[in-house]
């Protein structure tokens, strides 16, 4: 019996076939994860409020996407379940200790030179008396905005920044907050001028100056708006933000 053959030209085209087929099909891979690597990776990724023990970590994503942060095989979660923004809170840490940590966002870690840290000395000093910048964040119809980014720069204080809650408000705190050199901790001179910075869920971003003498409470901020609302909706008072205040208890 002879062996069964395909014919020549019929067995060259099956295998140009076969061979367009996965290319296209290796491109099309390609271009998917590549896509998703670049929709969630790490937008203007932040250091903030850096103690002797503690830091916040925050940044942004083109789309709400998963994200996690891992520090000596420890894992933080974000304090947005899906967002575009993303805040982190790590506490627990040992005084004068540099530390490196990588993220995980959308199942793919970004291990960055500027993910690391070196925590400041704990003074001896104690702790100044509470001093708070604290306010709210709306959108353009007066609604709260839940899960927005602010960040106040401050001369002569390590950066500072805080993550507004589902009633839009918001609260840093200048007591235990570290001057720029990371020696002691920041006693802010009055008045003095500020810029807060804030980056909202839905992409938008607002920039105002303030002066530090109005930060008990800082006017509302409208989404969008680079000056303030002229008039305020906050409805906490200072003495429920100092019970709800991160001070350092190492």
């Amino acid at each position: 019996m002879k062996d069964k053959r395909f014919p020549t030209i019929l067995g060259v085209i099956l295998l140009t076939v076969i061979l367009f087929a996965g290319v296209y099909l290796s491109t099309k891979t390609t271009t998917f994860l590549s896509k998703a690597s670049n929709v969630c990776e790490p937008i203007n990724p932040q250091i903030t409020n850096l103690t002797y023990g503690s830091f916040d970590f925050s940044f942004t994503t083109s789309t709400s996407c998963v994200t996690t942060l891992v520090i000596n095989n420890k894992i933080y979660q974000d304090s947005s379940t899906v967002s575009n923004t993303h805040y982190f809170k790590i506490a627990n840490l040992s005084p004068s200790t540099s530390y490196q940590f990588h993220l995980i966002s959308s199942g793919i870690t970004y291990s960055r030179p500027e993910y690391s840290l070196t925590t400041t000395v704990k003074p001896d000093s104690p702790i100044p008396a509470s001093n708070l910048a604290w306010g709210k964040i709306l959108n353009n119809s007066g609604g709260p905005v839940s899960g927005a980014i602010i960040y106040l720069t401050i001369p002569g204080s390590q950066a500072l920044s805080a993550f507004s809650n589902r009633d839009g408000n918001w609260n840093i705190s200048f007591a235990t907050s570290f001057n720029e050199g990371k020696t002691d901790w920041f006693s802010p001179a009055s008045p003095v001028d500020e810029d807060l910075i804030v980056y909202s869920p839905d992409g938008q971003l607002t920039q105002i100056t303030n002066s530090s003498d109005n930060n008990d409470p800082v006017p509302d901020i409208i989404v969008g708006q680079n000056y303030f609302s002229t008039s305020s909706t906050v409805s906490l008072n200072k003495d429920t933000l100092l019970g709800s205040g991160t001070a350092e208890k190492n």
